[in-house]
């Protein structure tokens, strides 16, 4: 397979880009979160992203196209075009759950429908003769590259170009954003606001089960919520470079009093306007989808996503990988994030 590959950089190509991610949700809505906040995250991205096509004409082909947006650093995200239909399509309950379990030769088809499968099948060759063809003109053997959002999906193709061990997988929720969002009724005493102060970033970060970089923190806080009673910050969230839903944290003698439900709404409006802000007029709300990232063990934050009307997808996504030896047979040293 001749691979070459398309630098999409021009301001008319990202606007067309974004249209297209906006289009196509749920499984754009990261990417799409990425650029639409691209500038407001310097703590993470240094430089502006350069954005690569596998199709001279993405958007008018029944090829597979594969997306790499480089974020400098060797910090990469890609986006294979068959994952909007196959992200949809049935799977079958025991392939998928040898997949989840890190099983990533599969000795049976994941999908149920034989056209499906033959699209898997044909997107993970496509996606590992591109990638292999980016890092060889890209990076030496010696560079550790960062894959974000990488999704159970293409773990076989992985499991072939890298020697990877699976320390760690996620659901990825959703929800459509042109759906209405439950009020805010806030209890007497309690007060809602963002979080501004550096006191509040730190109490966030603290909360979290994983310790972001302050300024990280910081910047997330632009779109964000907090619960106030009588000077504690019982309850708060903040927003991720890629829009997921991020730190939703309800203090425990607060809890079991719907707080996280009120903070959910409140920075699920706040993303809304945001998405009506920065996307045309004439796209529609309804492919647009609001996003958090839950571990696979917080069953209690799976849960109350679940009982709130979100949704998983695909099969379920993004997963982490610890940074592996150089596998013999290709030589590529990969995080994946």
């Amino acid at each position: 397979m001749t691979i070459q590959l398309y630098k999409w950089s021009s301001k008319d190509q990202i606007e067309q880009l974004k249209r297209y991610l906006a289009q196509n949700g749920p499984t754009t809505s990261t990417m799409l979160g990425l650029f639409l906040q691209a500038g407001l995250y310097p703590s993470v991205d240094p430089i502006e992203p350069v954005v690569w096509s596998s199709h001279p004409d993405p958007f008018n082909t029944s090829d597979v196209v594969v997306w790499i947006i480089d974020r400098g650093e060797c910090t990469l995200r890609t986006l294979v075009s068959s994952k909007i239909h196959l992200d949809q399509a049935p799977m079958k309950p025991d392939s998928l759950a040898k997949l989840k379990a890190g099983e990533n030769s599969l000795d049976q088809p994941l999908f149920v429908n034989t056209d499906d499968e033959a699209l898997y099948q044909h997107s993970m060759q496509v996606f590992a003769s591109v990638l292999d063809h980016f890092f060889s003109h890209n990076y030496t053997v010696d560079d550790e590259i960062k894959l974000d959002d990488t999704g159970l999906l293409w773990a076989p193709v992985l499991s072939k170009l890298l020697d990877m061990q699976l320390l760690s997988r996620c659901f990825i929720f959703v929800r459509q954003a042109s759906l209405p969002l439950p009020p805010v009724k806030l209890p007497e005493g309690a007060v809602m606001d963002r979080l501004t102060s550096q006191e509040d970033v730190m109490l966030t970060r603290n909360r979290n089960k994983i310790l972001f970089d302050p300024k990280y923190v910081e910047d997330g806080c632009h779109m964000s919520s907090g619960i106030r009673i009588n000077g504690d910050l019982a309850a708060n969230a903040f927003t991720h470079r890629d829009m997921l839903v991020g730190a939703l944290h309800v203090l425990p003698k607060y809890r079991r009093r719907g707080f996280a439900e009120l903070i959910l709404s409140d920075i699920c409006r706040q993303h809304k306007e945001y998405f009506q802000r920065q996307l045309p007029a004439d796209v529609s709300l309804d492919h647009v989808y609001f996003t958090a990232c839950v571990e696979l063990y917080n069953v209690p934050s799976a849960s109350f996503f679940t009982k709130s009307g979100w949704m998983s997808v695909g099969a379920d996504l993004p997963f982490e990988i610890k940074v592996s030896n150089l596998n013999p047979l290709n030589g590529w040293n990969i995080g994946f994030a």
